[in-house]
């Protein structure tokens, strides 16, 4: 974990963001619109700092929120996932208190305010990226020294061959984990489970266990317990 990177970049963003409303504070309308209905109109209003300082918090949460889940317990296993997931929450909340800002530029009052289809577009494809990311078959790669899961080409998971005590196919089932997508079980497991189905165990010599759905198990377990050997 970049612990320094994931603590730097939430607080720059933030910065970045304050810099913005302050440069463009004499364009904007006081008080600022910071709620929308379901029409893509105003319907809330805040005052131009406790508007800016709520956003510039909401900013930096994500990466904070993950900062310190990846220094508790289970989450250390998904150390990659607890990097990069918080520091995209980060960005996307930046690119949207921006534009809300933006887009008041010049107004009279923010009761005229109104996002359109831009917005969300902004919101919904990195959500539905994450979705995707999260939901798919994910793809096991093997070389001499690690084993790595990804999805979309990120490395989800990525364990030392060293830290590998044996390789098994099991029947995985969403209920047990609570449902599908990325899930860790009351017992600390972790599942890749975009479905139920086939998937490889893979046991650590720590006692840890990862479930990683496939649809050539054996293929899986054989490229594996090669690599093992």
């Amino acid at each position: 974990m970049k612990s320094g990177s994931i603590i730097l970049f939430p607080l720059l963003a933030s910065v970045i963001f304050i810099l913005l409303a302050l440069a463009i504070r004499d364009r904007l309308p006081d008080p600022l619109a910071i709620h929308f209905g379901i029409s893509g109109q105003a319907d809330g209003y805040l005052s131009f700092w406790p508007s800016v300082i709520t956003n510039a918090a909401l900013i930096a949460t994500p990466a904070f929120v993950g900062l310190f889940l990846a220094s508790t317990g289970y989450p250390k296993r998904l150390r990659g996932i607890f990097f990069w997931l918080p520091m995209s929450l980060t960005g996307l909340f930046f690119a949207i208190s921006s534009y809300l800002l933006l887009i008041q530029i010049d107004l009279e009052s923010a009761e005229v305010a109104k996002i359109d289809a831009n917005f969300f577009l902004l919101i919904f494809l990195p959500v539905f990226f994450l979705i995707l990311l999260l939901f798919r078959l994910p793809v096991i790669a093997v070389d001499d020294s690690y084993l790595n899961i990804k999805s979309l080409g990120i490395s989800m998971v990525k364990i030392s061959l060293a830290q590998i005590a044996s390789v098994s196919i099991t029947n995985v089932r969403a209920r047990d984990f609570g449902g599908w997508g990325l899930r860790v079980n009351l017992l600390g497991e972790i599942a890749f489970l975009p479905s139920s189905g086939a998937a490889i165990a893979i046991e650590k010599r720590s006692g840890e266990r990862i479930l990683i759905r496939t649809n050539s198990p054996e293929q899986m377990k054989t490229m594996i317990e090669g690599k093992l050997s």
